[in-house]
């Protein structure tokens, strides 16, 4: 049996201050004060983010607060947001909230160009480590 070793996982009762990057998968079911940068985020119910997400896949069965870009976001009907999201497929099922700006992405703008967007956003953290590293 082969064992993923790119999964992170932070605990519930764990708090997080600050920036975290992944290759890999991370599973969020404590609180993170920061932003993400990773190739997947599901946030589990009682998860909470407040900073900006910039990944690949993106599932939420808890709360963001802060600005996304994702390729693929699909949002739970216990999820929550409060911010911007910039996609390119979007799935919502009933009883989510949705307290966002929602911009599709389009063919000509790639996700380096999004991180960069999310940067200048107000509504993000000053001190971003993720631009120019994708």
């Amino acid at each position: 049996m082969k064992v993923d070793t790119k999964i992170s996982s932070i605990a519930e009762n764990t708090f997080i201050k600050g920036e975290i990057v992944s290759e890999g998968e991370i599973h969020l079911s404590g609180n993170v004060e920061g932003n993400i940068n990773a190739k997947t985020l599901y946030v589990a119910k009682g998860g909470k983010l407040t900073g900006s997400v910039v990944v690949d896949n993106l599932t939420v069965s808890g709360h963001i607060e802060g600005d996304v870009v994702a390729e693929k976001a699909f949002f739970k009907k216990t999820g929550k947001i409060k911010g911007e999201i910039k996609y390119r497929i979007l799935a919502v099922e009933e009883g989510a909230e949705l307290l966002a700006v929602l911009k599709k992405l389009d063919g000509e703008l790639g996700l380096q160009d999004s991180i960069e967007n999310v940067e200048s956003s107000p509504n993000t953290l000053q001190d971003n480590p993720f631009s120019k590293k994708k």
